[in-house]
């Protein structure tokens, strides 16, 4: 029997700036007959910087011959619930494409998820029959959430089988993350080789305290100006939490430097931060020192001449959003990220 892969297109235009993956899967969840089939085996490979997953799932039927509705689960956050969050996805039996149908759950019923999509298909089953399913799907990058990436698979989504599953064995690929990036990674017990990750389980059982989550942190810990800390970051794996009137999207690393709230430098270095048009020029000014500062542009007039940012300065309602270290510089010091510690270094002396 030949293999045929055909891969369905799914998602719609995404962030081009986004960098979070949002859409999230799990195993075949058994939607008819349920509590009657079993779910045998699961192999699962993950690539967490493409946010591809892909595994062979075997099933088998101990009763008498049934057809069998399976579907693939999928979570996703973004604001239009009808909308996938894959790029791609794949479905075959036995070597064999499927063709799947979309089931939409209103209302995402783990976690902060809106949504749920379930893609259902049909797999007839002898009496004592097993059957091999194989699943690809990409999620697609979705919007910006500052320094935390995480991929996850979702066993509590794999409902519907009679009893657990028999065993699992899991992979993921940290080929691509920095080397500064900080790792963690659910459950625990894990083996690593060098950029991969492993995980041998048995008895699985499709509960939340199953759920894999490996997440890592190309942004920073925490940010000093003269030695001062003024900002410390958590290291837990949510690091998109940012309970701050400094406007609703936290410090982000980009390269050797950090987009952030120009309140955040006002506050942090002792600078004032001025409104000459609602919406459009802002100035900062620390001591004799000033910047101003125009939405949509990358050059900053100082009171010693020009500087130019690596990227252009935004507005998010009443906040401007601008790159630290020529902010800093004009104000008379230095922004510097220490890839050993992973922290933003602010000097004015």
């Amino acid at each position: 029997m030949h293999a045929v892969l055909a891969v369905l297109a799914l998602a719609g235009q995404s962030d081009p700036n986004a960098d979070y993956i949002v859409g999230v899967g799990g195993p075949p969840r058994a939607l008819s007959p349920t509590g009657k089939l079993k779910f045998d085996e699961l192999n699962v490979q993950m690539v967490a910087k493409s946010g591809t997953t892909s595994y062979d799932a075997v099933v088998s039927n101990p009763g008498a011959r049934v057809k069998a509705t399976l579907a693939i689960p999928e979570y996703g956050v973004q604001q239009a619930p009808a909308r996938s969050h894959f790029k791609s996805l794949s479905v075959s039996v036995d070597g064999r494409t499927v063709t799947t149908r979309r089931v939409l759950q209103t209302g995402g019923d783990r976690y902060s998820y809106s949504h749920s999509l379930l893609w259902a298909f049909d797999v007839p089953l002898e009496a004592g029959q097993a059957r091999k399913i194989h699943v690809k799907y990409i999620a697609e990058p979705g919007f910006s959430t500052g320094y935390g990436h995480q991929v996850k698979f979702l066993f509590s989504a794999g409902k519907g089988w009679a009893g657990p599953l028999g065993k699992a064995e899991l992979a993921c690929d940290l080929k691509g993350l920095e080397e500064t990036s900080g790792t963690t990674f659910i459950p625990l017990g894990a083996s690593r080789l060098d950029d991969r990750l492993e995980w041998s389980l048995k008895a699985v059982q499709a509960t939340e305290t199953s759920d894999l989550r490996v997440a890592w942190l190309e942004g920073f810990l925490d940010v000093f100006v003269d030695g001062r800390r003024v900002m410390r970051q958590t290291q837990t794996p949510f690091w998109d939490r940012w309970d701050n009137p400094l406007g609703p999207i936290p410090p982000k690393r980009k390269g050797h430097d950090v987009f952030l709230a120009a309140k955040a430098i006002a506050g942090w270095c002792d600078a004032s931060l001025q409104v000459v048009t609602p919406g459009k020029d802002f100035r900062l000014k620390r001591g004799d020192r000033w910047v101003q500062v125009m939405v949509g542009s990358k050059i900053l007039r100082t009171s010693g001449g020009t500087l130019a940012m690596p990227g252009v300065a935004t507005v998010e309602g009443d906040v401007v959003y601008v790159w630290l270290a020529p902010i800093v510089e004009a104000l008379g010091g230095t922004a510097k990220f220490d890839a050993s510690r992973r922290v933003v270094d602010v000097r004015f002396r």
